[in-house]
């Protein structure tokens, strides 16, 4: 696929990416330490808060009674009633499925 499909957004971060492998490959290479961002994972809700928390712990919430080896946290984000940038891409994707499932 065609980079200008993606836009500029994703050609950045796609050589950002790149870099940071780079350098991570090359520092296993040579036994040194590499240093990364720290990742995020963020998660969007579309209800109102109410009681709901700031961070879900993924494999409490989907794999209560069962031992993972990986423990995922993300800091949930939080639909709001203005017109912010979380609510406009809520919005956009909404109107996107039913676009699709309107003509699939």
């Amino acid at each position: 696929m065609d980079s200008e499909y993606f836009g500029k957004g994703f050609t950045v971060f796609g050589a950002k990416l790149s870099r940071i492998f780079s350098a991570y490959l090359s520092g296993l290479l040579q036994k040194q330490k590499v240093k990364i961002p720290k990742p995020e994972l963020y998660v969007i809700f579309t209800g109102n808060k109410g009681w709901k928390p700031d961070k879900i712990s993924l494999s409490k919430e989907f794999f209560e009674d069962v031992d993972i080896d990986i423990e995922v946290k993300a800091k949930v984000i939080y639909e709001s009633d203005t017109d912010d940038i979380i609510n406009q891409y809520v919005t956009a994707v909404f109107y996107i499925l039913l676009n699709c499932l309107k003509h699939a």
